[in-house]
């Protein structure tokens, strides 16, 4: 299918989503909804698919929601000091 995605691609673009969204607080905002786990993600998934709202492949199964990254630290936005400056002769 030109447009399907995995269980695991789909956790991995929500996870990106909530740090571009609220940055140090992504993980407190869907806490606050009730997702806890990228099974949470596979239950909201399955329940438009039960509804007929989104589409699964044969393939997909509710299980590849889980475990595919832990919360802790998943939803911290990486970033880095820059490099001193160097000394510079006046």
């Amino acid at each position: 299918r030109p447009n399907h995605i995995t269980g695991q691609q789909l956790c991995e673009a929500c996870r990106q989503y909530a740090i571009d969204q609220y940055g140090f607080l992504g993980r407190m905002v869907l806490s606050s909804w009730g997702v806890e786990s990228t099974s949470d993600f596979g239950e909201i998934v399955y329940n438009l698919i039960r509804i007929e709202q989104m589409k699964k492949s044969e393939s997909d199964r509710r299980e590849d929601f889980d475990d595919v990254y832990p919360f802790d630290g998943a939803f911290e936005p990486k970033f880095t000091l820059p490099k001193p400056i160097e000394d510079i002769d006046v």
